[in-house]
Protein backbone atom coordinates (compact mmCIF):
# COMPACT_ATOMS: atom_id res chain seq x y z
CA UNK A 1 0.00 0.00 0.00
CA UNK A 2 1.00 3.37 -0.79
CA UNK A 3 1.60 6.23 1.70
CA UNK A 4 -1.29 8.01 0.09
CA UNK A 5 -3.66 4.86 0.01
CA UNK A 6 -2.68 5.07 3.67
CA UNK A 7 -3.64 8.39 4.16
CA UNK A 8 -6.88 7.97 2.14
CA UNK A 9 -7.74 4.97 4.26
CA UNK A 10 -6.99 6.68 7.51
CA UNK A 11 -9.00 9.82 6.33
CA UNK A 12 -11.86 7.50 5.39
CA UNK A 13 -11.82 6.34 8.59
CA UNK A 14 -12.01 9.33 10.47
CA UNK A 15 -14.82 10.64 8.76
CA UNK A 16 -16.46 7.54 9.47
CA UNK A 17 -15.89 8.40 13.50
CA UNK A 18 -16.95 11.86 13.00
CA UNK A 19 -20.48 10.54 11.41
CA UNK A 20 -21.28 7.79 13.61
CA UNK A 21 -20.27 10.46 16.43
CA UNK A 22 -23.16 13.16 15.04
CA UNK A 23 -25.14 10.11 14.10
CA UNK A 24 -25.51 9.15 18.31
CA UNK A 25 -26.84 12.28 18.68
CA UNK A 26 -23.96 14.43 20.70
CA UNK A 27 -24.63 17.80 20.53
CA UNK A 28 -21.87 19.93 18.83
CA UNK A 29 -21.67 23.00 21.22
CA UNK A 30 -20.86 26.51 19.16
CA UNK A 31 -18.98 28.04 21.87
CA UNK A 32 -21.46 30.47 22.80
CA UNK A 33 -22.38 30.90 26.67
CA UNK A 34 -25.79 31.17 27.05
CA UNK A 35 -24.99 34.38 29.16
CA UNK A 36 -23.94 35.69 26.06
CA UNK A 37 -26.78 34.50 23.88
CA UNK A 38 -29.06 35.97 26.27
CA UNK A 39 -27.83 39.55 25.96
CA UNK A 40 -27.37 39.88 22.96
CA UNK A 41 -30.90 38.48 21.71
CA UNK A 42 -31.88 40.91 23.83
CA UNK A 43 -33.94 38.45 26.80
CA UNK A 44 -31.23 40.27 29.31
CA UNK A 45 -29.43 43.37 29.75
CA UNK A 46 -25.77 43.43 31.28
CA UNK A 47 -26.75 43.91 34.67
CA UNK A 48 -29.62 41.34 34.88
CA UNK A 49 -26.80 38.49 33.47
CA UNK A 50 -24.39 39.60 36.20
CA UNK A 51 -27.12 39.64 39.01
CA UNK A 52 -28.47 35.94 37.63
CA UNK A 53 -24.69 34.94 37.56
CA UNK A 54 -23.95 35.67 40.88
CA UNK A 55 -27.34 33.78 42.03
CA UNK A 56 -25.79 30.96 39.49
CA UNK A 57 -22.67 31.17 42.12
CA UNK A 58 -24.61 31.19 45.32
CA UNK A 59 -27.24 28.68 44.47
CA UNK A 60 -25.31 26.16 42.07
CA UNK A 61 -28.34 26.49 39.55
CA UNK A 62 -28.32 26.51 36.12
CA UNK A 63 -28.30 30.24 34.26
CA UNK A 64 -31.47 28.93 32.51
CA UNK A 65 -33.30 27.78 35.08
CA UNK A 66 -32.81 31.16 37.57
CA UNK A 67 -33.55 33.58 34.40
CA UNK A 68 -36.45 31.29 33.78
CA UNK A 69 -37.85 31.29 37.34
CA UNK A 70 -36.53 34.92 37.60
CA UNK A 71 -39.43 35.51 34.50
CA UNK A 72 -36.64 36.90 32.29
CA UNK A 73 -37.58 34.41 29.84
CA UNK A 74 -40.02 31.63 28.86
CA UNK A 75 -39.22 27.81 29.01
CA UNK A 76 -39.87 27.75 25.26
CA UNK A 77 -37.10 30.82 24.62
CA UNK A 78 -34.51 29.17 26.64
CA UNK A 79 -34.59 25.97 24.97
CA UNK A 80 -34.62 27.94 21.61
CA UNK A 81 -31.57 29.15 23.14
CA UNK A 82 -30.29 26.01 23.88
CA UNK A 83 -30.95 24.91 20.23
CA UNK A 84 -29.17 27.62 19.17
CA UNK A 85 -26.31 27.04 21.24
CA UNK A 86 -25.66 23.11 21.15
CA UNK A 87 -26.68 23.06 17.38
CA UNK A 88 -29.54 20.86 18.23
CA UNK A 89 -33.12 20.92 16.12
CA UNK A 90 -35.99 21.82 18.33
CA UNK A 91 -39.45 19.94 18.35
CA UNK A 92 -42.45 21.83 19.29
CA UNK A 93 -44.61 18.75 21.30
CA UNK A 94 -47.39 20.76 21.51
CA UNK A 95 -47.93 20.85 17.30
CA UNK A 96 -46.93 17.01 16.67
CA UNK A 97 -48.61 14.10 17.53
CA UNK A 98 -46.19 11.39 19.08
CA UNK A 99 -46.50 7.76 18.11
CA UNK A 100 -48.08 6.19 21.15
CA UNK A 101 -45.42 2.82 20.30
CA UNK A 102 -42.66 4.50 20.24
CA UNK A 103 -43.22 6.50 23.42
CA UNK A 104 -44.23 3.44 25.12
CA UNK A 105 -41.18 1.80 24.33
CA UNK A 106 -39.03 3.80 26.71
CA UNK A 107 -40.10 2.81 30.74
CA UNK A 108 -41.92 6.01 32.43
CA UNK A 109 -38.94 5.94 35.11
CA UNK A 110 -36.04 5.75 32.38
CA UNK A 111 -38.32 9.20 30.63
CA UNK A 112 -38.12 10.56 33.61
CA UNK A 113 -34.47 10.13 34.68
CA UNK A 114 -33.41 11.00 31.26
CA UNK A 115 -35.51 13.84 30.55
CA UNK A 116 -36.89 12.53 27.23
CA UNK A 117 -39.29 11.07 25.68
CA UNK A 118 -38.91 9.21 22.16
CA UNK A 119 -41.40 10.82 19.83
CA UNK A 120 -41.68 8.67 16.09
CA UNK A 121 -39.11 7.02 13.97
CA UNK A 122 -37.13 8.80 11.75
CA UNK A 123 -35.63 6.53 8.99
CA UNK A 124 -33.56 3.98 10.95
CA UNK A 125 -33.37 6.39 14.15
CA UNK A 126 -35.99 6.82 16.65
CA UNK A 127 -36.51 10.78 17.41
CA UNK A 128 -36.02 11.37 21.14
CA UNK A 129 -37.23 14.39 22.68
CA UNK A 130 -34.39 15.59 25.43
CA UNK A 131 -34.88 18.77 27.78
CA UNK A 132 -30.35 18.41 28.61
CA UNK A 133 -28.38 17.19 26.09
CA UNK A 134 -25.36 17.68 28.07
CA UNK A 135 -26.55 14.63 30.42
CA UNK A 136 -23.75 12.18 30.24
CA UNK A 137 -23.77 9.15 27.99
CA UNK A 138 -27.35 10.29 26.92
CA UNK A 139 -27.75 9.40 23.63
CA UNK A 140 -25.66 6.08 24.27
CA UNK A 141 -28.80 5.38 27.33
CA UNK A 142 -31.53 6.20 25.33
CA UNK A 143 -29.57 4.31 22.46
CA UNK A 144 -29.68 1.09 24.69
CA UNK A 145 -32.95 1.45 26.16
CA UNK A 146 -34.78 1.68 22.78
CA UNK A 147 -32.44 -0.80 20.97
CA UNK A 148 -32.52 1.85 17.82
CA UNK A 149 -30.20 4.65 16.88
CA UNK A 150 -31.56 7.74 18.03
CA UNK A 151 -31.75 11.51 16.75
CA UNK A 152 -31.75 13.93 19.84
CA UNK A 153 -33.99 17.10 19.34
CA UNK A 154 -34.67 19.91 22.41
CA UNK A 155 -37.94 20.12 23.91
CA UNK A 156 -38.97 22.38 26.90
CA UNK A 157 -39.39 19.84 30.31
CA UNK A 158 -42.83 20.70 30.56
CA UNK A 159 -43.98 19.36 27.11
CA UNK A 160 -41.76 16.19 27.95
CA UNK A 161 -43.48 15.52 31.16
CA UNK A 162 -46.73 15.80 29.68
CA UNK A 163 -46.25 13.44 26.76
CA UNK A 164 -44.70 11.36 29.46
CA UNK A 165 -47.57 11.68 32.18
CA UNK A 166 -50.46 10.82 28.83
CA UNK A 167 -48.91 8.27 27.26
CA UNK A 168 -46.32 6.47 29.11
CA UNK A 169 -47.04 2.88 30.64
Amino acid sequence: MTTADEAEEIADALARLVAAKRAAGTPRHTGRRLGTLLVLRGYLMQSELEAALRQQSATNQRLGEIVVANGYISERDLVELLAEQMRMAMIDLQRITPDPTIVRSLSQADARRLEAVPIRRVGDAIEVAVADPTHPDLAHELGAALQSRVQLSLAPLSEIDSIIDRLSP
